[in-house]
């Protein structure tokens, strides 16, 4: 995976330099050439023809840089109340009250 994060950081330096098919544009190799040939030194048991097979491939792989992105909230929401929902609830609950305390019966050690 290095060699084409290597390949896609460095794409205009390896087509100058490492680029078999410099001289046929309609190729449209753009260094593919010399990242097929990477790739099988770390892959032998892959096809011989690797380096012409990368000519006729798609694109695979794409580099994708993330942005960490931070949101700033209001401290204080004026929609919100904590204190009107607190008091509704208290309003709605009911409960049936016990008049005595039941206590359970003590464990004697002998």
């Amino acid at each position: 995976m290095s060699h084409v994060a290597y390949f896609q950081l460095n794409i205009d330096y390896i087509i100058e330099t490492y680029c078999i098919n410099k001289d046929k544009p309609q190729l449209e190799c753009n260094g593919k050439c010399h990242l097929a040939t990477q790739l099988a030194e770390i892959d032998p048991g892959a096809k011989d023809s690797n380096t012409s097979n990368s000519i006729n491939t798609k694109e695979i792989f794409t580099l994708v840089f993330l942005v960490k992105n931070t949101v700033n909230l209001p401290e204080k929401s004026q929609n919100f109340s904590p204190k009107k929902l607190i008091n509704s609830y208290q309003k709605n609950y009911s409960f049936l009250g016990i008049s005595s305390c039941f206590k359970p019966p003590q464990e004697y050690l002998v």
